[in-house]
């Protein structure tokens, strides 16, 4: 199961308790995407590398020609992720860390409960994720909205700009699900300014009359293209 959440709120998380001063801009709307499956080693280590990726030698993996997790970058400057025990913020241009270094990793049994960071990590409190757990069984991605061009992309996103795209996305959302080697239930959500939680704006998924036989399609087709 995927799940995506448009926050349109601003001035909801503080800025005072941060890493760094400079990562106050990215406190406010964001895209959030989540699964219910943990990064493993190799999704870690591919997933910090702008312009490589490790599942070039496996053609059943997202990635292998270019439209992979580089895409967000298309969205924002400082993507971030929270999988296992770990919270991951890329930093691709090294300008919001220290030079050299192109993001940061913390521990969620360290940073994730030190009160001094506190609305560094609040962000990630969405979609069943409960940032003060020493663990997180999923992985869930935060891409705060571009707000002005950067020498990264010069593209701006706005959070309407961002429902153009759900909406293009639920015209096709049942072909897509045909061709998505394990999700079978896809979830759009809203949060809206003012309001208390996210609401439900889309939903689908494979239907339990179906499923068995859709299974047992994508491992043939999977097969006759090993």
């Amino acid at each position: 199961e995927v799940q995506f959440l448009l926050d349109h709120r601003c001035n909801v998380y503080g800025t005072d308790r941060l890493v760094k001063k400079c990562l106050a801009e990215f406190q406010g709307p964001a895209l959030y995407s989540q699964n219910n499956a943990k990064f493993t080693v190799d999704d870690w280590t591919g997933i910090q590398t702008l312009y490589r990726s490790v599942k070039k030698n496996d053609p059943l993996k997202v990635g292998k020609f270019g439209i992979g997790f580089n895409s967000v970058y298309h969205l924002t400057d400082l993507p971030s992720i929270v999988s296992d025990k770990h919270v991951v913020f890329l930093d691709p241009l090294e300008t919001h860390f220290n030079r050299g270094r192109p993001g940061r990793r913390y521990a969620l049994n360290v940073e994730g409960q030190d009160f001094r960071f506190a609305d560094q990590f609040s962000p990630f409190n969405v979609l069943g994720c409960d940032i003060e757990k020493l663990s997180y069984d999923g992985t869930l991605f935060r891409f705060p909205l571009r707000n002005s061009p950067s020498d990264l992309c010069k593209n701006v996103w706005t959070p309407s700009r961002v429902c153009e795209l759900f909406e293009s996305f639920k015209t096709d959302a049942h072909l897509v699900l045909l061709f998505l080697k394990t999700v079978e239930t896809i979830t759009l959500y809203e949060w809206l300014p003012k309001k208390a939680k996210p609401q439900e704006v889309f939903r689908v998924e494979l239907s339990e009359d179906t499923k068995s036989e859709v299974r047992q399609r994508k491992r043939e087709f999977l097969q006759q293209i090993k």
